[in-house]
């Protein structure tokens, strides 16, 4: 089963596809009722401008349902259509791309950073990739404290060299592997690892190795400028708790660390395929393999940019994401 949520404090999507099981658990009615409730008290409570959920399994859509408004200043309802950004699920399409290029002998997981960037001038070019899918590098994230410029600034024009900027002359948290902290500085690095290695760019290189293999057409990079059908609007609240548009950010803070904008229809066509045989084995293998710190303790982040845990008796693979106007969350059953 996977689960798929975007929101903001006024924006909001939620998408769920199941996986195959056994005869029963695919007969099993969705609770299409209590889901509904679900959405009309986030709605409320959450203070979201729209809210759209979508479960698939077995290769079926079983519910699907947006409610609130894409875009609050026009009146327009929110669909099923629309493209949410979807944050941090970025990280997943970025390491299947890595994946992709390690099975095809082009890269390994042992590579260090300086051994695919020999030019990038921070501390952290002794991880390795498997550490930088991992957030285990120590890498600091520049998404976070460390970057007042970029949060005090989120329409400022970045180039990636810019990005790399904000990060790659601070010190590590830790040294690579010996523990676990999210850094959107390791996945944004993959995402120049993969433009080195192709010698191409990234948005281009996961189109061809994702999304056309995958049929998924509604998956577009978040630039500002281009026009795009369907663009939900993303919202924060003001100081008087009114909804105020979210800054006007452009794709490239984010790239292979968030930059992607999706419909809900995609995203559970995507996950269900991801857990399917239309994946080689060999994929699936280092997608799902367990990793370990230095000193053998097992983390629950998976290199496939999901983290690993038990619902209700299920094993569940997941991931949230966020950025301004939205939040992200997608699961995996």
């Amino acid at each position: 089963m996977t689960a798929f949520k975007l929101s903001s404090l006024g924006v909001a999507a939620l998408s769920v596809a199941i996986g195959l099981g056994t005869a029963r658990a695919a007969q099993q009615p969705v609770a299409a009722d209590a889901i509904d409730r679900v959405m009309q008290d986030a709605l409320v409570r959450g203070r979201l401008a729209s809210l759209t959920a979508q479960v698939r399994r077995g290769g079926q859509i079983i519910f699907s349902k947006s409610i609130g408004y894409a875009d609050l200043e026009q009146s327009v309802k929110a669909t099923p259509d629309g493209l949410y950004a979807i944050g941090s699920i970025t990280k997943s399409m970025t390491a299947y791309c890595i994946f992709t290029l390690v099975s095809e002998g082009k890269l390994k997981l042992s590579d260090r950073l300086s051994d695919i960037l020999p030019d990038y001038p921070g501390p952290g070019g002794q991880a390795t990739i498997l550490q930088l899918l991992t957030h285990t590098s120590g890498i600091p994230d520049y998404a976070g404290d460390s970057a007042p410029d970029l949060i005090g600034d989120p329409t400022r024009l970045f180039s990636e060299k810019d990005v790399v900027a904000l990060f790659a002359h601070r010190p590590l948290v830790f040294s690579p592997g010996d523990h676990w902290q999210y850094s959107n500085s390791g996945f944004f690095l993959l995402g120049l690892v993969i433009e080195k290695v192709t010698g191409r760019p990234y948005d281009d290189v996961v189109h061809d190795v994702l999304f056309r293999p995958f049929a998924l057409t509604q998956v577009i990079m978040d630039y500002r400028q281009p026009l795009m059908k369907n663009r939900v609007r993303g919202y924060t609240h003001g100081a008087d708790g009114n909804f105020q548009n979210k800054p006007d950010y452009d794709a490239t803070i984010a790239l292979a660390a968030g930059g992607y904008r999706a419909s809900v229809g995609d995203l559970t066509r995507y996950m269900e395929l991801l857990f399917s045989d239309k994946v080689p084995p060999a994929i699936h293998d280092m997608m799902l393999a367990q990793v370990s710190l230095n000193d053998g303790t097992a983390i629950s982040y998976r290199p496939a940019a999901l983290v690993a845990s038990d619902f209700h008796g299920h094993r569940t693979y997941s991931h949230g994401g966020g950025i301004w106007g939205f939040h992200a969350f997608i699961s995996y059953m």
